[in-house]
């Protein structure tokens, strides 16, 4: 039962030193990479915008970014970076979208970060 506890603290640490260390987001069902701005981050404009992620099956056919249920950022590819035009103060929902294909056909993940604009 020791060995036990002592991974599971050891997981816990080396998790929160890889985010930190990478100044990345821990992937989220190890599909997205959110690096920039993080989940609960307050910031201010202009925003800068970090992201990539790797379906788990297929080849990804996009990669979007919506705020507050419009589409401000699109991607062909698994990366997705950019500045956001102003934002206006007050918490956004920011909405990440990744669309693969494979033989079985289309699929669609999504995740979502909370963003606080000062």
């Amino acid at each position: 039962m020791k060995l036990f506890r002592g991974v599971v603290l050891t997981a816990i640490a080396l998790a929160g030193w890889t985010a930190a260390s990478a100044q990345c987001t821990a992937p989220v069902l190890a599909m997205f990479n959110i690096c920039s701005p993080f989940h609960e981050a307050s910031v201010s404009n202009p925003i800068q915008v970090s992201a990539s992620a790797t379906p788990p099956q297929g080849t990804i056919t996009s990669l979007q970014l919506w705020i507050d249920g419009t589409k401000y950022l699109n991607s062909a590819t698994n990366l997705l970076t950019g500045t956001l035009p102003t934002l206006s103060s007050g918490k956004h929902r920011f909405t990440y979208i990744m669309t693969s294909n494979s033989a079985s056909g289309g699929k669609t993940w999504n995740t979502i970060v909370y963003v606080t604009v000062q």
